[in-house]
Order: C-alpha cells, then structure tokens, then sequence
C-alpha cells in the first residue's frame, strides 16, 4: 500500500548523486507534464512525487505516489519521445536528473544500478496496476482512504499513526478524481469514527484501512 519504495544501496546513490543534476522543487511544483520530451530519468533523494495522466476525456487520473529512494521517468529508456505521465512534487523534495546518455553508460557500466533499475522497473510496473485497478473498482470514500493511508506510508502491518502536512480539500479531490464537496464530507466521516485528526496537519490512524475492507 506504501508509496516509499525501498532505497537504493549506498554505493548507487553515490553515482547517482556524482552524475546527475540536483533539483529541488517545491510542494505542488511540476517537474515534468505529460507531453513534455522525455529527455532523462529522475532519483528521489528526499520528498515523494506524485505521477498522474489525463485521459482523452479530460479527467485526471493518480497512478502512483513514489517516495525516497526511487526512480521515475522511465519513457527515454523506452525509446518514447514524450512524458505520458505528469510528475508533481508532494512534499518539499531533493532530487537529481539522469540524462538519458548517462544513465545508459551506468548501465554499461555498474551492475548494481542496471539492478536498482531493474527492479525499479517491476516496482512500478506493479503499482501503475494497482492504482488503475483502485480507479477502477474502488468507490471515491474507499480512495481517499488508500490516499491517506499511502501518504502516510502506513502498511498492513503498521500499528503507529502518523502526521502528514496538511493538503487541501481541492488538492485531495484533484489527486482522487472527484468533488471538494465529498472529500470534505469523507474527511468528516473519518475524523468521526477516529480514523484521522487535522488541525493544521492531518494525523492518519492505522484504524483508517478498515474502509477499504468494507463492501
């Protein structure tokens, strides 16, 4: 359920670092939109990003929040010459640009990042799946639930609430395609039952998965 994925070993975040172009982006701030050329890959050093895409009929669909440690971008290694995703940052984050002809000669070259790739790759692969099936099958209540539960990097196993920084009720409804109105309805819901608490941040309880196990 967890955005954070997994970070990379300390030898790969070394050479990342050493070859690539730090950027630091701002809350909300875009760093590439669906459309733009796909040009290079990018490594969350600190922060999570969200990645999303608009359909032919306008409405904008979230396909995955990604955490430290990860790599997103991967169009130019697949030979697209365009973004089909848009990548936002959620939180204030650090993270370094890859140029496509760089990153092919670490391939070539280190095989723990041809691995750390690799493995990225089915990561991925994996929770665009997963988010589609959840736009798909799961009601608006149900992914707001999974939203907060993700952005709070709270697992199935986690027993500890945790504080994330406050987002707005029209951001929240942007990220899960729907109305401010209902996420502001949800949100009153789950703070009655003691699933969450906000005041200034929102406080996310581990209790809140009992949403999704509903009918």
């Amino acid at each position: 359920m967890s955005g954070i994925q997994p970070r990379a070993p300390h030898k790969v975040r070394a050479e990342i670092a050493g070859r690539g172009i730090s950027m630091t982006m701002a809350p909300g701030e875009i760093i590439f939109a669906q459309g733009d050329g796909a040009d290079g890959i990018y490594y969350i050093a600190q922060g999570s990003i969200r990645l999303s895409a608009v359909s032919d009929g306008g409405k904008e669909v979230m396909l995955a929040i990604l955490g430290e440690g990860s790599l997103f971008g991967h169009e130019s290694l697949l030979d697209q010459a365009q973004r089909s995703l848009t990548a936002s940052a959620l939180t204030h984050c650090h993270i370094v640009r890859l140029d496509g002809a760089v990153v092919l000669s670490m391939l070539e070259s280190d095989p723990a990042f041809a691995e750390f790739l690799t493995s990225d790759l089915v990561r991925w692969n994996a929770k665009a799946e997963e988010e589609l099936s959840n736009v798909l099958a799961n009601s608006s209540e149900k992914r707001l639930a999974r939203l907060l539960l993700q952005l709070a990097n709270i697992g199935s196993e986690s027993t500890s609430e945790v504080t994330i920084p406050y987002i707005t009720h029209e951001r929240l409804a942007e990220m899960i395609g729907t109305t401010r109105s209902r996420i502001s309805c949800f949100m009153s819901k789950f703070r009655r039952a003691g699933h969450i608490d906000y005041n200034g941040n929102i406080l996310v309880r581990p209790s809140l998965s009992e949403i999704l196990r509903k009918d």
